[in-house]
């Protein structure tokens, strides 16, 4: 199940994801205290979220550098998206329905011919200034996946691929542990949700994919590392991705990889 939201805003920084997933926060928590409980108190904080994002510039835009205040303790210059007057747009999918209901009444509720405050406590200013999201209109948006009939379908990324191993080192499409460790995730997360893993193993072939490194912040790491960005390695591109049809739709719905619900590993048919 997929939604989209369309706001302006002069500026939006590259570094985008921590404050999209606060507006995420803000919405679930302004409609369903108990759902915003299930996925962020202190014993599922960490687990696999269902639900994953991406936010698509106007396609008139300019990409500028500019200095960036984090919070109170980190500057850096980094690149934001300037649009004067064109919509952005911010994409939810999840496999769990009551992500989506809970966003929409939150939304509707809170945000609606309002605007999001991105730059909260003086967080993410750009140059200085403040940045506002001024939110336009919301819709569902249709599900692809269900007009495909086999087992097989070519995806392309929407937000990059994050996928980790055991000791925390990133594994990139091109590493032969690269399927092992999908199969290995969704299983550990489809037998949490529903009490079995995998109806199928998956087969991942590459079409055209290649690396991408991306700035990600959250406040967690910059409280124990002591640096302001963390440098992803993801993969971005197209592939086949084959399993049962079943197992597939889920990770339309709920995102391929780690960090999901931190805007990595987003999908759309092709």
């Amino acid at each position: 199940m997929r939604i989209a939201f369309f706001f302006k805003t002069k500026k939006l920084p590259f570094i985008y994801r921590h404050r999209m997933l606060s507006f995420i926060k803000k919405c679930i928590d302004g409609f369903d205290d108990k759902l915003r409980e299930k996925l962020y108190d202190d014993e599922n904080r960490k687990k696999k979220k269902l639900f994953t994002f991406a936010v698509y510039p106007p396609l008139e835009h300019r990409i500028e550098d500019s200095v960036i205040q984090i919070d109170d303790n980190y500057v850096i210059r980094d690149k934001v998206f300037v649009s004067e007057e064109g919509l952005y747009k911010l994409i939810v999918s999840s496999a769990d329905h009551k992500v989506i209901w809970a966003l929409y009444g939150g939304y509707s509720d809170l945000f609606k011919d309002s605007v999001f405050d991105f730059s909260a406590d003086d967080n993410m200013l750009v140059n200085g200034e403040k940045v506002l999201l001024e939110f336009t209109h919301v819709k569902y948006l249709n599900k692809k996946i269900r007009y495909v009939e086999k087992g097989e379908v070519l995806f392309k990324t929407l937000s990059p691929i994050y996928l980790k191993d055991e000791n925390g080192k990133p594994v990139l499409f091109k590493d032969k542990r690269f399927v092992e460790l999908l199969n290995h995730s969704l299983d550990r997360t489809l037998t949490r949700e529903r009490g079995f893993g995998l109806r199928k193993s998956l087969e991942f072939i590459p079409v055209n994919m290649k690396e991408k490194i991306v700035k990600h912040t959250l406040k967690d790491f910059r409280e124990k590392t002591g640096r302001a960005i963390m440098y992803l390695e993801t993969s971005v591109g197209t592939f086949v991705l084959k399993g049962d049809r079943r197992d597939l739709e889920f990770i339309y719905d709920a995102g391929l990889g780690h960090r999901t619900g931190q805007g990595f590993g987003l999908l759309e048919v092709v």
